[in-house]
């Protein structure tokens, strides 16, 4: 796909950065707008529609994830990128603004990575211009977890029929029973039951299920125990007092896509974003766990580096969604080629990094790899 004549928007506060993005992407066919502040980028963003915006996410004045969260009103279809150098530390903060994020670059990025960024973020631009506008019910489950009677009647009735699933418990126990049977997308639970009180119940249920969005439920308006339930990872506090349907059905479906979007952003910052295999980062902090565990163990590893001969004259010869395809198939055959707990990584254009634990074990492969690649390089320890 060619990438459209729509500028892309770039922010960023040092201006050598700025130039360099600049000129990859005009040796890529892309044209770039650049900025060199938040309030700068507004303005142009009120000016004009881009396809995709590409903001670094630590800058002074206005960081990153509060521009977006300013700017996603005025570019409704835009593709939102954030470039950082702390993934792990930067999106692991909770903000609104996370859920508007549509692709992660990690500095210091690579021109191929940068392509192929903005091409997927192209793509999603033309696929939100072309959507039609419709209305989706909350397809999602929850657990209510209520004691009172009437208030958890008066609940389903607030969420029931645009909630797919609603199930009630009214203590925490068979509250926490239900959720090791199952999953659910959301818990709204009170924080005042008979067989736990306060954040006792948040540190239970977020034990117990870590990847449901937890909403709690209080007689009053506390802002206290609402900002300490936030700190603990809850997504949301509501008080009873004066709720309405459209406070309770707003709060919870904000409450799952915000859960949704932190996992999102938790996956893309550990991971290659067109084959969905671990990135460089996690490969490096996997391989230094297993060479502590092989030293401590006494037992061998291998590294094995895998690389594609001839990749830039297949994208130039038969463009790069042929290319993305062929990077597709080199990470589902290399998969399938090891064992489950091995670590497959794409961790450059073409260039791919296998880590081999347990060697003394039965380490023999699924199949042979049948993928033309450029060869395999072991780096064994031990």
């Amino acid at each position: 796909m060619s990438p459209p004549s729509a500028k892309v928007l770039f922010i960023d506060d040092d201006p050598g950065i700025r130039r360099a993005f600049s000129r990859v992407l005009a040796s890529r066919g892309f044209e770039t707008e650049a900025a060199g502040s938040g309030a700068e980028a507004l303005r142009l963003a009120e000016l004009g529609q881009y396809p995709v915006v590409v903001t670094d996410l630590r800058m002074p004045a206005m960081d990153g994830l509060t521009l977006i969260e300013k700017m996603r009103p005025l570019q409704p279809h835009a593709a939102f990128v954030v470039v950082t150098g702390m993934p792990d530390l930067d999106l692991n903060r909770t903000s609104a603004s996370t859920s508007q994020i549509d692709g992660v670059l990690s500095k210091p990025w690579n021109a191929d990575e940068l392509e192929e960024v903005m091409r997927r973020g192209c793509a999603l631009y033309e696929q939100r211009c072309g959507a039609h506008a419709q209305v989706v019910n909350d397809a999602y489950s929850v657990l209510v977890i209520e004691d009172n009677a009437q208030d958890a009647e008066t609940i389903r009735a607030m969420l029931a029929p645009a909630v797919a699933e609603i199930v009630l418990a009214e203590r925490l126990a068979e509250g926490l029973q239900i959720l090791r049977a199952r999953d659910f997308d959301a818990v709204l639970a009170d924080l005042s039951l008979p067989d736990a009180r306060g954040l006792d119940v948040v540190v239970r249920v977020r034990t117990l299920s870590p990847e449901s969005a937890v909403v709690i439920l209080g007689g009053l308006d506390d802002e206290e125990i609402a900002l300490r339930g936030v700190q603990m990872g809850v997504q949301d506090y509501l008080s009873k007092r004066g709720m309405d349907q459209r406070t309770l059905r707003r709060t919870l479906r904000y409450a799952v896509e915000r859960k949704r979007a932190e996992q999102s952003l938790a996956f893309l910052a550990r991971h290659d974003q067109l084959t969905g295999l671990a990135n460089r980062t996690t490969f490096q902090e996997k391989l230094n766990a297993a060479l502590a565990r092989a030293r401590r163990q006494n037992q061998p590893l291998a590294v094995l580096f895998v690389d594609v001969d001839r990749f830039k004259a297949i994208n130039d010869s038969l463009g790069h969604e042929a290319g993305d395809l062929l990077l597709k198939t080199m990470s589902q055959r290399l998969l399938a080629t090891v064992r489950e707990y091995d670590t497959v990584a794409r961790i450059g254009g073409d260039e791919f990094a296998v880590l081999l634990e347990d060697l003394n074990g039965d380490c023999t492969p699924r199949r042979r790899l049948s993928a033309h690649s450029g060869g395999a390089h072991g780096a064994p320890h031990g």
